[in-house]
């Protein structure tokens, strides 16, 4: 072989390595190819699975439809908004979405239906009505597009305007009703009736309520941007406020009753709550204060404590006076016998009048206490009020200093009236203790009482429209103390108003007294000049039937005929020296120490017993289960009950029971025997 052969062949081998090269090279540009086209069908498919989701998903009717406006696809949404279902879409003209007069109006077609597209496919949109399978039509906003998908389709975009727009109603109203539960929430704040603050983690003021301001006499001006410490009353020490700080800074609320001050530097308690206020993170941010004026609450909480003690000095006064009525019984009783047997002896006869007189006299001190713990009832009888008067003015004269000059000028009449001696006697305490505290500060002071009969006449009565012409009792309680400014006067007699300072007085006395006059039909007027004192008149009607009443008291003692009397009672030296009075008027008498013993007594001498006195209160049975098992046996007895309490208590629940009454210990004996005379001869 020449070298020209060689030549030839090893460029024929280098063209065929070329070739195979450029095979090689095409193989790999292919698989690349190949490759890349596989990633681009994956990304296709994927793009297209997820423009299907999203289509599919969306919120808006999409219909693809061809130019004549027949539908290709549909989706979900537009089976909701229109009612179709999404098998009957493809193949649908768009034109049965629309109402009749909208396709009258484009009969032409669908392109005369899209005549506005150039203004559609400038991203605007239009409105019209769509309608619903079942016939009605609603509010829609159409969008169409143009696809370039080889074949001319459009794409169309329909809104449920009345759906979206009740959406957004719903979130407008949402807003609304969180905008007024914010506003009054504000409002409650700022109405609120405790005195509410706000400080921020520092402790500096950033917001006071109204009621702050109210309480506090501070402005809201004059506490932005101060601290708490402005209401500081110096009442409580370092180590109050140590522990109070400790407690919030933890985030704990805290709350105790404090005293603070008013801008005009008073002092009024108040009940303190503090709480902090945490962000999302748990970080507090600002603190809450509430203050409450408690001056109210804590005068309730001594009226209350005072209204107790009252009811404990009520039972008090009735186990006292239970027990010291039996022993005035015994000693009324033992003198009763001694002046019998003294007729002959005149000046130890006057000796034991006047130990009668002072007994009876205690007797009635007693009785003036149980009118006073006796409260709550009001019991109308006529009574002579010129003695009650004097009675109570005995009793209440111990409440008033010595130092103060207590004159009084009370008429002769007796004064009848139709009244309830508990009210009275409270009526006047509380007028007399009102001038006591008027006058405590006077260089002489004095309290004048006036009892008079007092005449309306025509000249009275045209200033006073409300007097009726009758004949009045005039009482009148004057002292010569601060007197009451003119501005006061008119609120005087309102619960809870009061002149006194803080501590001293209640604002229920004066309240109390024009209540009782009212209940007794009369009226009440006030005299009074700053620094010249006051006068308080109550007018009382007169009764004219109490003119002409009797005094029960003004009875002769009659002899009996040996009736056989039933006495139970459990104090032994009351009953034995009782059955000797009535021994001593003619009567027979068989004793019982309790109420167990009476009734054997009695269904043995039944026939015999004409008339029961019955203790009230007796061991094993008292007089009044005792009354009621011997009007078992004998339903017509006479019975007399004896008390050493409140007799108007004693047949409070029981007031079928007839022929019978109450006397109080210790027993008047003339009134005693007028009382057995009219039971045993009716």
């Amino acid at each position: 072989m020449s070298i020209q052969d060689d030549i030839g062949l090893s460029q024929q081998i280098a063209l065929l390595e070329e070739a195979l090269a450029q095979s090689n090279r095409i193989r790999t540009q292919w698989q690349t190819a190949s490759s890349q086209l596989a990633d681009s069908q994956h990304a296709l498919k994927v793009s297209d699975n997820l423009h299907r989701q999203i289509i599919k998903s969306a919120f808006d009717a999409i219909i693809i439809a061809d130019q004549n406006g027949i539908i290709q696809q549909s989706n979900p949404a537009a089976e909701r908004i229109f009612g179709y279902p999404l098998e009957s879409w493809p193949g649908m003209s768009i034109t049965t979405l629309i109402p009749e007069y909208l396709r009258q109006q484009h009969q032409h077609g669908f392109s005369h239906y899209t005549d506005h597209t150039d203004k559609l496919m400038a991203n605007q949109s239009i409105e019209l009505e769509g309608l619903h399978q079942d016939g009605h039509t609603f509010p829609i906003e159409l969008n169409l597009s143009e696809l370039n998908t080889g074949d001319p389709q459009i794409m169309a975009t329909i809104r449920d305007i009345s759906a979206h727009k009740g959406i957004l109603n719903e979130l407008e109203q949402r807003v609304a009703e969180r905008t007024l539960k914010l506003r009054k929430l504000s409002e409650a704040v700022e109405q609120a009736p405790e005195a509410i603050l706000i400080t921020d983690r520092s402790g500096s003021i950033e917001y006071v309520n109204r009621s702050f301001m109210d309480t506090t006499g501070f402005s809201i001006d004059e506490v932005i941007g101060q601290t708490p410490r402005i209401l500081k009353s110096d009442n409580q020490d370092a180590a109050f406020y140590q522990k109070l700080w400790q407690t919030i800074s933890s985030g704990k609320a805290w709350s105790s009753t404090v005293v603070e001050k008013r801008k005009d530097g008073s002092f009024y308690p108040a009940m303190l709550s503090i709480a902090p206020i945490m962000d999302h993170s748990g970080e507090i941010t600002h603190f809450v204060g509430y203050h409450q004026d408690i001056t109210e609450q804590q005068n309730m909480e001594k009226q209350f404590h005072q209204a107790q003690k009252m009811e404990a000095i009520g039972t008090l006064v009735g186990g006292i006076a239970h027990d010291f009525n039996n022993m005035l019984a015994g000693i009324t009783a033992n003198l009763h016998l001694a002046k019998r047997r003294a007729q002959e002896m005149p000046e130890l006869s006057n000796k034991l009048n006047n130990i009668e007189q002072l007994s009876f006299r205690a007797a009635d001190m007693i009785q003036q206490l149980l009118t006073f713990a006796r409260k709550d009832r009001v019991s109308m009888k006529v009574m002579p009020l010129r003695s009650f008067l004097q009675e109570a003015l005995l009793l209440l004269q111990f409440s008033i200093p010595e130092n103060i000059t207590i004159k009084q000028n009370i008429c002769a009449e007796e004064l009848m009236i139709k009244g309830d001696s508990t009210q009275i006697h409270q009526a006047l305490m509380n007028l007399l203790n009102n001038a006591r505290d008027a006058v405590e500060s006077m260089h002489e002071p004095s309290i004048t009482i006036n009892v008079d009969t007092f005449f309306a006449d025509a000249i009275w009565l045209e200033k006073r429209p409300d007097f009726e012409i009758y004949p009045y009792a005039h009482i009148s309680i004057k002292d010569n103390g601060c007197g009451i400014p003119k501005k006061q006067i008119e609120h005087l007699f309102e619960p809870f108003f009061t002149t006194k300072e803080q501590g001293k007085g209640t604002g229920l006395g004066l309240s109390m007294v024009f209540g009782m006059v009212k209940t007794h039909h009369g009226f009440i007027e006030v005299d009074s000049q700053q620094g010249e004192g006051a006068a308080f008149h109550i007018y009382i009607p007169l009764t004219e039937e109490a003119m002409s009443a009797k005094d029960e008291h003004k009875t002769d003692i009659i002899e009996r005929h040996g009736e056989l009397i039933l006495l139970a009672d459990d104090e032994t030296i009351v009953r034995e020296t009782m059955a000797e009075v009535l021994e001593s008027m003619g009567c027979k008498v068989v004793q019982a120490k309790d109420g167990l013993q009476a009734i054997e007594i009695f269904k043995n001498h039944q026939q015999e017993i004409k008339l029961a006195l019955l203790d009230v209160v007796m061991p094993h049975c008292g007089g009044m289960p005792l009354a009621k098992q011997i009007r078992e046996i004998s339903p017509h007895l006479p019975l007399i009950f004896l008390t050493g309490y409140d007799k108007e208590d004693v047949l409070a629940g029981d007031k079928q029971l007839q022929n019978c009454c109450i006397l109080s210990k210790p027993v008047n004996f003339d009134i005693l025997s007028s009382i057995i005379r009219d039971k045993l001869n009716p």
